[in-house]
């Protein structure tokens, strides 16, 4: 049980941290296009898993 608990305060402790950008939705248009068109909440999802 102790080598339990140690292996995970391991884990826990070694865990890395990660930071988070922030995307601001700035249209209701469906939108993709490439370039100064406004983001769309389908270009934010998209920059999110490109960037992830």
């Amino acid at each position: 049980m102790g080598v339990l608990v140690a292996l995970a305060g391991a884990l826990i402790a070694s865990a890395s941290v990660t930071s988070a950008a922030t995307i601001t939705v700035t249209t209701e248009s469906d939108l993709f296009a490439v370039g100064p068109t406004g983001c769309s909440l389908r270009r934010a999802i998209n920059a999110a898993n490109v960037t992830a």
